[in-house]
Parts: C-alpha cells; structure tokens; sequence
C-alpha cells in the first residue's frame, strides 16, 4: 500500500481526514496539534475516512478519542467511515463505541486536502503519546490496566 498519510480538508464547519495506511504515534503527533487548532476555531466536526487505512495503534485512536471527549461539552464530535474489521474491532476493542459516530460508508470527497507531515520533536511526541494514553484509560477503565506499563513508562520518561 505504500507509505503511511493523513491529509486534511476542511470544509465550512466540519474537517474531513483522510488516513492512508498504518496509522501510528508519528501520525498521531501531527493530528493533535492539528485538531486541537481547530477546535481552537470552533469546528465541531470531526470526520475520520478510513477506507484506505489499514490499522490504527492506541496512540492514534487516543488521539481521536481525545478530540471527541475534550469537546464533548461544546457539541464535538468525532465520526470514523468506511473502517474495516481490522479497525473497527481496534476501536470496538479498546471500549470506544460511545465515544466515536460508525458509518459503514463514507460521504462523498471533499475536495482537496493537505497533508499532515510535521513530525514533533521527541518530547512533544511522548507528551501526546501520554496524554492519548491518559485519554483511553478514561473512555474506558479496562484500558487502565491494558495500558499501565505503557503509562508507567511515558510518565517516567516525561519526568526524565
């Protein structure tokens, strides 16, 4: 399939992303900084295109469930499409059914979209790698425990 990509479009109120191949912490990093943007601005709609991607690790489906749960009050929400078995039962599996709107299929294309491609600092990266984990670990008491050594570790390394 190529190299991994997340390209973005926004559109009126909502952003379109569209995530290509294994999506993991490096893109992750580059999502946040982007999402929290344009929350910042006010969009309130969060439209994941799964359709070409295929896995996500804990730190990138941390990084959406964050999105969602930190806008939670002012009406955000996140929806993921056109997810396979594979990513669907990455996402079901981590107790996130109510955190994230499923489609089966996706709307139409939004246009043209940038890609994300700024890789973080180290530091930076392991603070949203932290904080996607501290976020799972809410949505879903389960994930405390499935993540605890990995918490340890990024809480240790934050110190260090």
């Amino acid at each position: 399939m190529g190299e991994s990509s997340v390209a973005v479009c926004v559109s009126g109120q909502k952003v379109v992303i569209r995530a290509r191949g294994r999506m993991t912490f490096v893109e992750a990093h580059p999502l946040r900084k982007f999402c929290m943007t344009m929350m910042a601005q006010g969009i309130k709609r969060y439209i994941l295109n799964a359709q070409r991607c295929t896995s996500m690790d804990s730190t990138f489906i941390g990084v959406l469930a964050m999105v969602s749960l930190k806008g939670k009050g002012s009406g955000v929400r996140v929806e993921i499409c056109g997810a396979d078995k594979q990513v669907s039962g990455q996402i079901l599996g981590l107790g996130l059914k109510r955190v994230f709107l499923l489609h089966e299929r996706c709307e139409g294309e939004d246009g043209p979209a940038a890609e994300l491609d700024e890789r973080g600092e180290r530091g930076e990266v392991r603070k949203t790698m932290l904080e996607a984990h501290e976020t799972l670990a809410e949505a879903d008491a389960e994930n405390e425990e499935r993540f605890k050594d990995v918490l340890t570790y990024l809480r240790e390394s934050a110190q260090a």
